[in-house]
């Protein structure tokens, strides 16, 4: 989004051999970040009906010796693994709050989009 107003910001230390996925919000948006000394594999799948890339899934590594920030808006669902051997920090702002008034993750079950889209590919 154009605008995306800073609402909240979290941190979560991802352990070795953890997989955190899959979920997607239709009320927020997202913007993760991977320190550079670390690394993660990030999963995103497209759900949002009127897109051009409704169906897609796309897979790519945050941190890994770089400094990028990835949007990820609402309708696209999103994870990660760290199928690496150290922690990883992932810090993720939202322009929404949490709230257990009004609940915006919706959970999937983590092998939604198939088994094999977290294991380790050579290219």
């Amino acid at each position: 989004p154009p605008r995306f107003k800073i609402l909240q910001i979290s941190y979560s230390l991802v352990d070795p051999g953890a997989l955190k996925a899959w979920h997607l919000h239709r009320m927020q948006d997202d913007i993760w970040f991977v320190p550079p000394h670390n690394k993660l594999l990030v999963g995103l799948y497209d759900l949002r009906e009127m897109s051009k890339t409704k169906e897609k899934s796309m897979r790519l590594v945050l941190g890994n010796h770089t400094s990028n920030l990835l949007l990820i808006p609402r309708g696209i669902a999103h994870g990660c693994a760290n199928i690496w051997r150290e922690p990883a920090s992932l810090i993720y702002l939202t322009n929404a709050q949490f709230s257990l008034d009004r609940p915006d993750e919706y959970r999937l079950p983590w092998d939604y989009f198939g088994r094999n889209f977290w294991e380790a590919k050579r290219s």
